[in-house]
């Protein structure tokens, strides 16, 4: 069969291991948040694996076993691709996932599967949003060599984000020419969340290139995934003047020109609408520029 759809489910069902070997860990974390989540997610696994058309695969990287069996009874052995490689200290992270594509490389084969690169497409789920799944989803597809970018899809992911945990997500989009995709969510604060993935970019070769987006750099906030503020200068604009707000945050690699806000690409990182409309970040965002360097 020639795959057109790749479902890449990884390191599913952490906070329920978690909570089923010590609840403590959960309530003296504050990551009951992240359980609430997880378990919404599942539900929506489960019901869109009952869904998957008949030239799609699904393939899971470590996590929750009774879900992996679940989902070898509903698709088929044949159907079911678990990726597996040896992880020990001091491995290079990148050999590691070159190890993981080449396994599920082979077992693609050993069922008698292919792929076009040209069209075939890999959606990401699982847990984390901004970290294992777009880390190792990414890397699946550079390594298997598509050419359409990964979706790393909201909706089907676990956020390390506590401020995503309850967002909805508006729209998502590819910069034109760009492997680069943007996500605008509305927070359950009130204000819009803008944030960009890199499609293809080594997580381990650094941050290269520039994401330049047409902002009131007055007007947002930068945080990474911790919550911790990046980036700060917000004014408040009154009749004749414009009053600062303090603190001012800076973070090497995060600027304000004339143009607007510039972040690094292959650095996932909020960016808070706090005194702008969704609609204005979103047509922000949406005519952002992605520089090689």
């Amino acid at each position: 069969m020639k795959a057109r759809r790749i479902v890449y489910l990884v390191h599913s069902m952490i906070y329920s291991s978690l909570a089923a070997r010590d609840p403590r860990v959960l309530r003296d974390t504050n990551a009951g948040i992240y359980l609430e989540r997880e378990r919404l997610c599942e539900r929506r696994w489960r019901a869109a694996l009952l869904q998957l058309e008949p030239d799609a695969l699904y393939s899971q990287l470590a996590g929750g076993g009774e879900f992996l069996a679940w989902a070898r009874e509903q698709l088929g052995e044949d159907r079911v691709i678990e990726p597996r490689a040896e992880w020990r200290d001091g491995k290079e992270i990148e050999v590691y996932r070159r190890e993981l594509s080449d396994s599920f490389l082979a077992q693609l084969a050993g069922k008698g599967h292919s792929l076009d690169l040209e069209t075939t497409r890999l959606e990401l789920w699982g847990e984390s949003f901004t970290g294992c799944v777009y880390g190792y989803g990414t890397a699946l597809a550079r390594h298997l060599g598509l050419k359409i970018p990964p979706f790393v899809d909201f909706d089907m992911t676990v956020p390390d984000e506590r401020l995503l945990c309850k967002a909805e997500l508006v729209a998502h989009f590819l910069l034109p020419g760009s492997p680069v995709r943007g996500y605008l969510f509305e927070s359950p604060l009130g204000f819009p969340v803008g944030l960009f993935i890199e499609g293809f970019r080594r997580q381990d070769g650094g941050a290269a290139g520039r994401i330049r987006i047409p902002v009131d750099c007055n007007k947002v906030t930068v945080e990474n995934a911790a919550g911790i503020t990046l980036y700060a200068d917000l004014v408040v604009d009154r009749p004749n003047r414009r009053i600062p707000i303090e603190p001012v945050r800076g973070f090497e690699g995060i600027a304000a020109t004339d143009e607007g806000l510039e972040i690094p690409r292959g650095m996932p990182c909020c960016i808070l609408g706090l005194r702008v409309s969704p609609e204005t970040l979103l047509e922000a965002m949406q005519n952002a520029a992605v520089t090689e360097d």
